[in-house]
């Protein structure tokens, strides 16, 4: 892989998502979308379902345990809703083996734009950012 290809890796990765997410119309067809990129996830360690790495604040279980693995970024993340891990299924595929010098590049509010805004409730974009955050910091 060519270096600009590897600096670029998320925005690409971002515009394959996005592409997928604009396909969709009406919100049956996103709900079924999230729920099959649930279905992807595997079953959470239980190393992940410690307490330690739940976030605070979230109506639902919610845990996240980014790592650091040869400058790269790596989570673990796992949402008791299958909506919220469809989400969080999403910003993997994006985000996991983001390289360090990449993590500047990243917007902290990107489930409040386009098109994550049509598909993150208004209710949950805050929390999911602020997941974003500790994953990014």
């Amino acid at each position: 892989m060519e270096q600009q290809e590897v600096e670029n890796c998320w925005e690409k990765r971002l515009q394959v998502v996005a592409a997928e997410l604009e396909g969709l119309t009406g919100r049956g067809q996103e709900i079924r979308y999230l729920i099959s990129q649930s279905k992807m996830v595997a079953s959470p360690s239980s190393e992940l379902l410690q307490d330690r790495f739940r976030l605070p604040n979230c109506a639902v279980g919610v845990w996240l345990k980014p790592t650091r693995k040869e400058g790269r970024r790596c989570w673990e993340a796992y949402a008791e809703s299958e909506l919220i891990l469809g989400i969080l299924h999403l910003l993997a595929r994006i985000f996991d083996g983001l390289a360090e010098h990449e993590v500047p590049d990243v917007p902290v509010n990107l489930l409040s734009q386009p098109p994550f805004q049509h598909i993150v409730p208004q209710s949950k974009r805050l929390g999911l950012n602020d997941l974003l955050k500790i994953y990014l910091t």
